[in-house]
């Protein structure tokens, strides 16, 4: 089995799905977290990319979060059960980056939210809401296209209903309610947040807001 070795910061964010992925097929992995000023100031510049994260396999080093997250699905079995289940796996997810891309006013006003309440309202009503009303209205229809399996592709879980479920949880822990209008994917996040393995990586892992 290679050796694995993810790093990123001690946070959820672009990690966590993949984190998550190790967990549900009981894969060894060291989970790094780097100091942010650390990384700043002398990791950044020999890393891949220079970004984070990246993950080690061995000797070789894989960066960017979608390449990583899709690696790891193939490779434990969550990329989906057929060549098509996967392409679409993968369109939902470029589609998540899409919507990512989006939210980037409203990422900052988030991480400064308690010092500047008023702009993150701004920007939720300005960013984050038109940019979740695109993509949720697009999961919800594909769930719904998808039957009664619980889970957006297919019938069984697959690496991008673990990236909304996570998403929604951040914020939701920020933004009460922000989803409820989307029923189909709150009943998703229930579906994955409840299966046993994820639930007691949830209750264990480091608390982080994002």
């Amino acid at each position: 089995m290679p050796e694995y070795r993810l790093h990123y910061i001690n946070m959820r964010g672009l990690a966590e799905c993949a984190r998550q992925l190790f967990v549900l097929s009981g894969t060894p992995y060291e989970d790094i977290r780097h100091d942010p000023q650390e990384w700043m100031g002398q990791l950044k510049a020999v890393s891949a990319f220079n970004r984070l994260p990246f993950l080690d396999i061995d000797d070789k080093v894989l960066p960017q979060s979608t390449a990583i997250n899709r690696y790891l699905a193939k490779q434990f079995g969550f990329a989906g059960k057929t060549p098509f289940d996967e392409a679409r796996v993968d369109a939902l997810a470029d589609q998540f980056k899409d919507y990512w891309a989006d939210l980037v006013p409203f990422t900052y006003a988030m991480y400064s939210k308690e010092k500047d309440p008023e702009t993150f309202e701004q920007k939720k009503n300005e960013v984050a809401i038109p940019a979740r009303d695109k993509l949720f209205h697009i999961l919800e229809k594909e769930y719904k296209a998808n039957g009664s399996t619980g889970f957006l592709i297919g019938d069984s879980l697959t690496w991008v209903d673990l990236l909304i479920s996570d998403h929604m949880d951040v914020l939701e822990g920020l933004v009460p309610g922000f989803f409820d209008d989307f029923p189909g994917m709150m009943n998703l996040k229930k579906t994955v947040t409840s299966m046993a393995k994820l639930k007691e990586w949830l209750d264990k892992r480091p608390q982080t807001k994002y």
